[in-house]
């Protein structure tokens, strides 16, 4: 993310964030793409991981276009959505959400 040109924000429960934003538009809502980072034995082949480097790749190709946007945008890299460390399951997303406090996850 960083060598993407974005600035990296961790959250508490250790979700990661990649933000590309200009002084124009630093003040507007993100728009947040990605997924989540941990996977599971006989996963789909674009499960996790394959949505965050999408979202990077998008990011780097708006950037080599030399495309501003009138938002900031986010790649999103979720941490234990699938649960299987740590119960419950979807538990980055679910923090971030509001779903579940941070102290109790």
């Amino acid at each position: 993310m960083k060598e993407a040109g974005l600035r990296v924000a961790v959250d508490y429960i250790g979700n990661i964030f990649g933000i590309w934003e200009t002084e124009s538009n630093k003040h507007e809502a993100p728009i947040m793409m990605g997924s989540h980072i941990d996977t599971v034995i006989n996963a789909g082949k674009y499960d996790g991981c394959y949505g965050v480097l999408a979202g990077l790749e998008v990011i780097q190709s708006l950037q080599e276009q030399q495309i501003v946007t009138k938002c900031p945008l986010v790649v999103g890299a979720f941490t234990n959505e699938e649960g299987i460390r740590y119960s419950p399951d979807m538990m980055g997303s679910l923090v971030y959400a509001g779903g579940l406090d941070v102290k109790e996850a």
